[in-house]
């Protein structure tokens, strides 16, 4: 499969079991991790179409900007 998770990473589509011991449903899921950015895995980004690619580019700035002024507004609030 083009978008299969690879051994040991969870990043990609496949199935996926949710749910407890009794109650388990067989999902279908893709999984991508945006940021923090150690933890994104690029394999999977070039064989995306070009507007999902632009919406996971778009989607790690955004949360990089926020976590960096998150971080920011923390530091001067304790002065």
């Amino acid at each position: 499969m083009k978008f299969a998770p690879q051994l040991g990473n969870s990043q990609g589509y496949g199935q996926a079991i949710v749910g407890g011991e009794v109650n388990s449903d067989h999902v279908e899921r893709f999984y991508r991790n945006t940021y923090p950015l150690n933890t994104r895995h690029p394999r999977l980004l070039p064989k995306l179409p070009p507007s999902l690619r632009y919406t996971f580019s778009s989607i790690s700035i955004y949360l990089s900007y926020f976590s960096f002024y998150s971080a920011l507004k923390k530091c001067l609030c304790v002065f």
